[in-house]
């Protein structure tokens, strides 16, 4: 008989020390070792939301930031900040 746990922990990614920079929700996470995320700066975020958006993709709007979902964005969650 084989056995597997399971251990639900919240998704997000990760500093190199292991804390949180940011929870991604609802997102689809490739299994580890993998690349989940990507951010962007953007000198104008509104516009940029604003852009991304008018093309179709999903926003989630966070504190200062905004997300594209992995499962919109070739599996790698999108995020951008103003910078």
């Amino acid at each position: 008989m084989i056995e597997a746990r399971i251990e639900q922990q919240p998704v997000g990614a990760r500093d190199a020390d292991g804390s949180f920079l940011v929870h991604l929700p609802g997102t689809l996470m490739a299994p580890a070792p993998a690349i989940v995320a990507a951010t962007f700066g953007v000198r104008d975020l509104a516009a940029a939301r604003k852009h991304v958006a008018g093309a179709g993709f999903t926003v989630v709007d966070g504190p200062g930031r905004f997300m594209v979902p992995a499962e919109e964005a070739l599996g790698v969650v999108h995020l951008f900040r103003q910078e």
